[in-house]
């Protein structure tokens, strides 16, 4: 029990020392990545289904599309390069890190473009100029998996938008495109969007366990309407049997926790059991009651 409750426990029981895990070994720093322009979001969940299996597959969502374009994107799948793979220039460093770079890996909107309308022109283009497709492009591995994140970083923009983040069951994908057009109605440009197909794992009482479909996006704050648009998206994220990941959380209602986190009652249970003092203890956990 102590295990899984250290499991995305977020610091809430007690500090681990040390963990034994397996990794997976690479033998280059290096992803080889296909691409592919959806212009619906059925094509973009039937890309993510059919990719093959060992492949780390997202799509990135162009959040202007509307009608029969809401959820359009492009459909990215990477599996890890051999070195024989690889230009013969690059053979012989094969495991040298390349920092994360401003190519496609992201495309963020300017801190220069303040308007809306311009916000979403941008995004539309950038969506409507990528290749139809691409095949076995070479992509350094920290650009594949950190882009964004690490872009984001840099920028000043962290303070001016944040994560919402939620999985909703195989069986519910229309949830994400009646969200994204619930956005674009809202007039909202994201910096980005991002949909993954999730399976089942093990991830203690307080991580996304849900099989099925996550969506991730960063949205600007200085919208009105924004913070009911999201608590009502939390309500229906919750009758389908999903969930609101509790990692990037900073704005959810306590009386739907339980509704999403099955296991709440036996985390607060273990929790009192390894800190029956309260020690530990955060911002999140107070707001929720964890």
């Amino acid at each position: 029990p102590a295990v899984t409750a250290l499991v995305a426990a977020f610091g809430l029981t007690g500090v681990c020392t040390e963990v034994e895990l397996p990794l997976r070994p690479v033998s280059t720093g290096w992803m080889l990545v296909d691409s592919k322009r959806c212009e619906t979001s059925d094509e973009v969940f039937a890309e993510l289904l059919a990719a093959p299996a060992g492949t780390h597959t997202l799509a990135r969502i162009d959040p202007t599309g509307q009608g029969s374009g809401v959820g359009r994107g492009i459909a990215v799948s990477g599996r890890y390069a051999r070195v024989a793979e690889l230009p013969d220039v690059r053979q012989a460093n094969a495991l040298e890190y390349v920092e994360c770079t401003t190519g496609r890996t992201a495309a963020r909107v300017p801190m220069r473009i303040r308007r809306t309308a311009a916000k979403r022109l941008f995004k539309g283009l950038t969506h409507r100029t990528a290749a139809a497709q691409r095949q076995a492009e070479l992509v350094p591995m920290a650009a594949f998996f950190h882009g964004d994140s690490e872009m984001r970083a840099r920028s000043r923009e962290v303070a001016q938008t944040i994560t919402y983040e939620f999985t909703v069951p195989l069986a519910a994908p229309d949830l994400i495109p009646a969200f994204l057009d619930r956005l674009s109605r809202l007039k909202v440009v994201g910096q980005s969007a991002n949909i993954q197909r999730r399976g089942p794992r093990g991830t203690g009482p307080l991580g996304v366990s849900v099989d099925g479909w996550t969506l991730t996006t960063e949205l600007d704050t200085d919208v009105p309407g924004l913070g009911r648009v999201l608590d009502d998206w939390d309500e229906k994220v919750a009758q389908q049997g999903g969930q609101v990941s509790l990692a990037t959380d900073t704005r959810i209602r306590g009386d739907l926790i339980a509704a999403m986190y099955p296991e709440l009652a036996k985390w607060r249970e273990m929790r009192t059991y390894l800190d029956p003092a309260g020690r530990f203890s955060s911002n999140l956990a107070r707001r929720l009651s964890l």
